[in-house]
């Protein structure tokens, strides 16, 4: 192209940009959603109906919530050495040995010990949670699973606690909710209770384990004591390590207690039927009215490109000789050349 020529498009270049800007009117989309209001409706309706339908295919489930209090470690019912009424001096060995100071953490490590893969897996073994992660496979009548099915423990725990179970902990009241999840709002409910008894037996057992590793300990001490006095104080560590022998095996909300038992729910957690349409119908009416506002500036673009090609004097794509358009069409000549040869009509 000459500078003469690209010198004197320049101005018409202008004017068509300046058209296009002054074509942009809110206005005009406001029509064209007006105009393709039926078919934004039909698309909203479609998209709503699909929804009901997705959310009348998924299962109903529900969930048991137990609440429960962590208990203070710090009163163990008056076994503490230093509230001991006798004139003996105690160390701060025998009190650090005895029962340790209430750590920091102590409420991070109860609800590590709620999430621990060791803990978790017992509960699953003993009362068998592997038939509520597979329900396809497990046959009620004769409690046994589907002979070409093989079960997995690892990945249905890690299933298990993905999906089926939660530990929330409130850090405003310091209470914490245990709730599992299953078809039927009875068993969801048997199971959160039974997921708290058993923590208590499980750290039950780690705590009379721990002590009897002690008092084993203290037993090997004494003979080998020489004075009177250390005596003295290792019968007091073990007679205090008795005393909370005794009161674990008493208490039967050992490590957490109890505030809010889970019931039998009566309304379903999942799914949420009402917000699935809703979401689905509002899905629908924006891509519908999307769709109409791209059609809409689809449009305009068009009719203001072709102006320019009118003023600039451009050729339109299909009558370039290697545009696209052209030699896709070329193309569509060539394959249907031989039924027009033998007595076809071309389509085009």
């Amino acid at each position: 192209m000459l500078p003469g020529e690209s010198a004197a498009a320049s101005p018409n270049s202008t004017e068509v940009i300046m058209k296009i800007k002054e074509d942009v009117d809110l206005l005009s989309y406001i029509y064209a959603v007006f105009d393709g209001k039926w078919l934004i409706l039909l698309v909203t309706a479609i998209c709503a109906t699909l929804g009901m339908l997705y959310a009348a295919s998924l299962p109903e489930t529900y969930q048991g919530i137990v609440r429960v209090d962590i208990v203070d470690v710090t009163d163990p019912g008056g076994v503490r050495p230093d509230a001991r009424l006798v004139p003996e001096s105690i160390g701060m060995l025998e009190h650090g040995f005895v029962l340790r100071a209430k750590e920091d953490n102590h409420t991070q490590k109860i609800l590590a010990f709620l999430r621990s893969k060791q803990f978790m897996r017992r509960f699953m073994d003993t009362y068998n949670i592997y038939q509520y992660v597979y329900p396809q496979y497990w046959d009620t009548e004769t409690s046994s699973w589907d002979k070409k099915f093989q079960l997995d423990k690892g990945l249905a725990q890690k299933i298990f606690a993905a999906d089926l179970i939660a530990v929330d902990h409130s850090v405003e009241t310091d209470i914490v909710a245990i709730k599992i999840i299953n078809k039927d709002p009875t068993v969801a409910a048997r199971l959160a209770n039974l997921y708290v008894s058993e923590f208590n037996e499980y750290m039950r057992e780690e705590a009379l384990e721990r002590i009897s590793r002690k008092l084993n300990y203290l037993k090997g001490k004494v003979d080998e004591a020489g004075s009177q006095e250390i005596k003295q104080m290792l019968f007091r560590l073990m007679e205090a390590q008795t005393a909370q022998a005794m009161l674990a095996n008493g208490k039967l909300e050992y490590a957490v207690e109890v505030l809010d038992p889970a019931v039998r729910p009566y309304s379903r957690y999942k799914p949420d039927r009402k917000l699935i349409v809703i979401l689905s119908g509002l899905a629908g009416a924006l891509l519908s009215t999307s769709g109409v506002l791209m059609l809409a500036i689809a449009g305009k673009l068009k009719a203001a490109l072709k102006s320019y090609a009118l003023q600039t004097g451009r050729k339109p794509v299909s009558e370039r000789r290697w545009g696209l358009r052209t030699s896709l069409l070329k193309l569509y000549r060539m394959v249907f050349k031989q039924k027009q040869d033998a007595g076809g009509k071309d389509p085009l």
